[in-house]
């Protein structure tokens, strides 16, 4: 079990536990058996259950061949961030994302879907529909016009956080079959590309003064070699709250150097904070070669 957490602050918490060895439901879901417990400031988690995946290539599941392994652990100053990874039949591999940012109130849960085979680029569809449990007390708020959703906790008239679909265009009248959204007292991802590799990551505002302040995120141009990289290649997003600006960037494939805002980056994962006049400071980077 890992838990990311800092003594003395306020309360804010996560728990993991992914020791459990892994099973296929008869509904087709792959159960990961990822156990995901997350407190902010509450007599009761907000997050707390199973985080499921289904993941299907060309309409057909991709099922685990073996158990969670933890391939990378960094721990910062304020920042805590992990990775799980399980294979996956096909020459897939599912990695599972964990980040926990107490200086500035994030939570980054995120998966990549990665093509580990050689040879020609796959076209084939790749979806991807994740589930995990929250606080059945909590109340969902959703706009019309927007993709994030919001919590609120009860007897309040303010959300506690918020939930930014980073791989979800901001309005919906942008998107197609994608979607986040909540099916008894489960946060719902939905994603799919045609292309060989996904990421699909969950940024969580944690902060219940700021979620009333402004706010928006923006997919990136991802370049290498003064060409645009495709989305299932490298995506980066620039993540605005309040005064506040985020960096979020991944690669799939192996590592090369690329670059996003004007940074140059040869990580395979850099979460980082940005402001126009200084620019990009990393927070955390992960430069692992993907096999």
């Amino acid at each position: 079990m890992k838990k990311l957490s800092r003594p003395g602050a306020t309360v804010l918490a996560l728990s993991v536990n992914y020791e459990n060895p892994q099973t296929t439901r008869q509904d087709g879901w792959t159960d990961n058996s990822v156990f995901v417990e997350l407190e902010v400031g509450r007599k009761e988690p907000v997050l707390i259950g199973i985080w499921d995946a289904a993941i299907r290539l060309g309409g057909k599941l991709l099922r685990p061949l073996g158990d969670w392994t933890e391939p990378v652990v960094s721990t910062e100053d304020d920042c805590d961030y992990f990775e799980i990874d399980v294979q996956l039949d096909h020459d897939y591999r599912l990695q599972r994302h964990f980040l926990l940012d107490m200086a500035n109130r994030v939570l980054i849960l995120a998966d990549t879907v990665l093509w580990d085979g050689d040879g020609k680029r796959r076209e084939k569809t790749l979806e991807y529909e994740s589930s995990i449990l929250y606080s059945p007390t909590l109340t969902p708020k959703k706009t019309a016009a927007a993709t994030e959703l919001a919590f609120v906790p009860p007897k309040a008239t303010k959300p506690l956080f918020r939930v930014l679909p980073l791989g979800l265009p901001e309005w919906t009248d942008a998107t197609t079959d994608a979607e986040l959204t909540t099916k008894e007292s489960n946060l719902v991802l939905r994603q799919k590309t045609t292309g060989q590799s996904l990421f699909a990551p969950m940024f969580f505002d944690l902060d219940a003064k700021r979620v009333g302040r402004p706010y928006t995120w923006r997919k990136l141009t991802v370049g290498e070699n003064l060409q645009k990289v495709p989305d299932d290649k490298a995506v980066g997003w620039r993540v605005q709250l309040g005064k506040e600006q985020f960096l979020v960037y991944r690669s799939l494939t192996p590592m090369t150097s690329r670059t996003l805002l004007g940074h140059n980056l040869i990580d395979d994962f850099c979460y980082a904070t940005f402001s126009p006049p200084e620019g990009v400071d990393a927070i955390v980077t992960v430069q692992q070669e993907i096999e």
